[in-house]
């Protein structure tokens, strides 16, 4: 692989990876901000589940669990950040990345419960997730193209 190719690619891990290291090590520096922040948004989505009984069992649990998901949440997010950033186990941090965002994105980009400009915003933050969502899927297929360990061919 030549030279420019391998600096490209690190410059997209870079920028695929900095988002969720950066965001988990920010959980971990504003701790309290971060739980208040899930838990928040746990008592929201378990107002517009009251019909649900199941859902708002599983919401009840979140909450009650609310400092491990968040250890684990964070977790994910910076060992597979490290991962993809260094180019290492691409597929496995792919995946970690992948299992911290989908939950994350359906918690806090609920616009379809949303009105107006909140719901908008929300709306494009929840794209920008499925973007991203887009490229760790393609490195969860692809893996690293330097590595012959993770190619498919």
């Amino acid at each position: 692989m030549n030279v420019l190719k391998k600096i490209i690619l690190f410059l997209a891990r870079a920028a695929l990876s900095s988002i969720f290291i950066l965001s988990g090590i920010e959980k971990i520096i504003h701790w309290s901000a971060a739980e208040e922040s899930v838990i928040h948004q746990l008592c929201e989505w378990s107002s517009y589940a009251l019909q649900y009984n199941q859902l708002q069992g599983v919401i009840e649990a979140s909450i009650t669990w609310t400092p491990i998901l968040l250890v684990i949440h964070i977790m994910l997010e910076v060992v597979g950040g490290v991962l993809v950033l260094l180019g290492m186990k691409v597929r496995l941090g792919a995946f970690f990345l992948i299992l911290a965002l989908v939950p994350s994105t359906l918690l806090f980009h609920d616009f379809w419960m949303l009105d107006g400009e909140q719901a908008q915003m929300q709306m494009i933050m929840f794209l920008k997730n499925i973007s991203i969502l887009g490229g760790l899927l393609i490195l969860l297929v692809m893996g690293s193209p330097s590595s012959k360990h993770e190619s498919l061919h």
